[in-house]
């Protein structure tokens, strides 16, 4: 049997739990099994109901008494072994030596836990929870612990132990079984927190916990916390715990309250003169330094906050400690700030100012100005005109005017006003031409290229006269344009009325004629209208067309007596500012030919003339035509210029071969050609 478990059995007590511990190399340390282990396999020593200690002086002579004076002992490990915290061992113990000494008094003065407060493997926490404590002033628990020392050879078996506090008064609660902690949620320190070798102090060693509660009631508890432990574990291992002492003074108490209606920054609270707390929001706030019972306690604005600017007050600010403090007030209000600046330039009567939308102010004069109600630190201020003056009429315009407040009034916003000017405009219709250009007597031209409205551009101050005129007419089409509403006296608003009308202008066609004989001529215009020309010389339509209009000009009627043909050059075109007078109609009489026929010709040479000038060569009988036309109503002639010969003595004779030329060719001049007889011979 292995040595651990077979101190077990010498010493009575043997656990199914531990079948399976045979091998485990602790069982062979000293003090593994002793007389002193309880026999239950939770152990509990149940506090009765104990007055709050002020302090505790602890030697663990006897641990069968911890229950009378108010300890609680209870094994919370998972599962639970068959050890719970047991009295120590000396050293010389019999028949089994325990593994030191205790720190002072008797030997076996400590109380020891070990890797039996689990089964072969779980997880140990064992609790030692001291009497119910009054907490005060610099309290402080210091106490002595080792574990066994690990010889050369020997494995060390890592151990922890934790510290931890309640301040829930005399509550024992501590969880369900295993990693629970319940009321003791503070932890005040963990001796081997990872639980590694040789660490856990192997000689007594004291340790120093303070940081605990000014005041209320609660308990401390030594915790045996080891994880992967028991027999067959690779944790936990023997230790003891020795001298526990606790002192404590009088309560001290801390002084809270809270904040209410801050907005600013910077806001630092002071206690009994000192101690600065700064503050940066509404809620509640507590002084750092603790104030012994009974001591006087007095809360100040050390320092109001800006940006905001506020002016916090306190209430309940002072006093003497009899517990916690909390209800010292402190409230803040935002301070208010006024608004207003300067007017200059102000002439007429009217002006009101406007803060926000809301509040109006009515200045009637150059000067300082302020708005009679303040507005809050860190608004947003907007100054306004709401009316602007008149009579003269102004405008006024605002600079600086709009911000946020930042802990001073401001005075800084300036209104300037001037007299308002008004600009002159109107509109145009009719145009169709170019180059229109607008005249207003102040000095301004506005070329206009289009329909539509018109404006000058630079304005004229109010109550100025004004008279618009055409400047330069348009051209390309060439109009004429017409100003109504032209002229007049500023009053207070732009003038938009002037009404400019163009009308595009119109022009005459006309021309010369010549070479007129007869009579009856007409000349045509494509707009529609006619013009009888009686006589060489000039002519003119009776009515202008409008500049820009295509035209022709056309023969409507030619003239007759004599019938005569008409041509007319320089008669289409564009009108183009100008009246045409270049249409140039040139009449000829009409002509018409001279001929007829030839017969009995036998020989060459018959040459005909008509009118002594055109000849005509015939070399056989038939028809004859002159060249050379004849104008109606001249008069004609046809002769034999030369006759012909061979042949035998041959004579041609015209018939019918003079006369005036009418309206229709002339072709019944007959030329008779015959043989001569002489003496005694018959002529034809």
């Amino acid at each position: 049997m292995h040595t651990r478990l077979a101190a077990l059995v010498a010493a009575g007590f043997v656990f199914a739990q531990f079948a399976h511990a045979a091998n485990d190399p602790r069982s062979a340390r000293p003090g593994f099994a002793t007389d002193a282990m309880p026999p239950a396999a939770n152990p509990a020593v149940m506090a009765p109901s104990a007055p709050m200690a002020n302090s505790l002086n602890e030697g663990f002579d006897n641990i069968a008494t911890l229950g009378g004076d108010g300890w609680f002992l209870i094994n919370n490990s998972a599962p639970v072994g068959a050890l719970s915290w047991f009295q120590g061992t000396s050293t010389t113990a019999t028949p089994t030596p325990g593994p030191f000494n205790a720190f002072d008094g008797a030997a076996n003065a400590y109380i020891a836990a070990n890797f039996n407060s689990t089964g072969n493997t779980g997880t140990i926490s064992d609790w030692l929870l001291t009497p119910p404590l009054d907490f005060g002033n610099s309290a402080t628990v210091t106490f002595y612990t080792r574990k066994p020392t690990i010889s050369a050879g020997q494995t060390d078996y890592p151990d922890r132990l934790e510290v931890r506090l309640s301040t829930n008064g005399a509550s024992t609660n501590v969880g369900a079984p295993g990693n629970n902690v319940g009321d003791f949620t503070t932890l005040l320190l963990s001796i081997n927190p990872s639980l590694v070798t040789n660490v856990y102090p192997q000689t007594w060693t004291q340790f120093t916990v303070s940081g605990l509660p000014h005041n209320g009631q609660g308990r401390i508890a030594f915790r045996y916390f080891v994880t992967g432990a028991g027999a067959l574990g690779s944790n936990s291992d023997y230790i003891g715990i020795d001298r526990v002492v606790y002192n404590t003074g009088a309560p001290e108490y801390q002084i809270s309250g809270s904040v209410s209606g801050l907005a600013g920054s910077g806001l630092v609270l002071q206690l009994n003169g000192g101690n600065d707390l700064p503050v940066n929001a509404d809620g509640s706030f507590t002084f750092p330094p603790y104030i012994t019972q009974g001591g006087s306690y007095d809360v100040t604005v050390a320092s109001q906050p800006s940006n905001l600017s506020q002016t916090c007050s306190v209430t309940n600010g002072s006093g003497a400690a009899s517990g916690t403090v909390t209800n010292v007030q402190v409230s803040c209000v935002t301070n208010a700030f006024s608004v207003g600046g300067h007017v200059g330039g102000l002439a007429g009567s009217g002006l009101m100012l406007q803060v926000n939308g809301g509040q109006d102010l009515s200045i009637a004069a150059d000067g300082s100005f302020a708005f009679p109600t303040s507005l809050t630190d860190g608004s947003a201020y907007a100054v306004t005109i709401a009316a602007q003056p008149t009579n003269l009429t102004q405008t006024c315009a605002v600079t600086n005017g709009s911000g946020t407040l930042a802990g001073t009034n401001v005075s800084d916003v300036e209104v300037t006003c001037i007299t308002s000017s008004y600009f002159v405009g109107g509109s145009v219709s009719g145009l169709a031409g170019s180059g229109l250009v607008l005249h207003l007597d102040s000095g301004q031209d506005v070329p206009v290229s289009t329909d539509g409205t018109f404006m000058f551009a630079n304005s004229i101050t109010d109550g100025s006269a004004y008279s618009v005129s055409v400047g330069t007419q348009p051209t390309n089409l060439n109009q004429n344009c017409a100003v109504t509403n032209g002229s007049g006296t500023l009053a207070g608003a732009n003038v938009s009325d002037v009404q400019v009308t163009c009308a595009t202008l119109s022009y005459f066609i006309g021309g010369s004629v010549s070479g007129l004989a007869g009579s009856g001529l007409v000349l045509h215009l494509d707009s529609g209208q006619d013009v009888p020309v009686a006589a060489n010389g000039s002519f003119m339509f009776a009515n202008p067309v409008t500049d820009g209009s295509a035209y022709t000009v056309s023969v409507g009627t030619p003239p007759g007596n004599p019938n005569q043909s008409c041509t007319v050059v320089g008669g289409s075109g564009t009108l183009a500012g100008n009246d045409v007078t270049s249409v140039q109609v040139s009449c000829t009489t009409l002509a018409h030919t001279i001929g007829g026929n030839v017969a009995g010709l036998s020989g060459t040479g018959l040459v005909l003339q008509l009118n002594g000038g055109d000849d005509l060569p015939v070399p056989a009988d038939g028809a004859f035509v002159f060249s050379q036309g004849i104008q109606e109503g001249a008069s004609y002639a046809v002769t034999i210029l030369s006759q012909p010969s061979g042949g035998g003595s041959f004579l041609c004779f015209v018939a019918n071969g003079d006369g005036t030329m009418n309206a229709q060719p002339v072709s019944d001049i007959a030329v008779i050609c015959d043989v001569i007889f002489l003496s005694g011979f018959e002529l034809p």
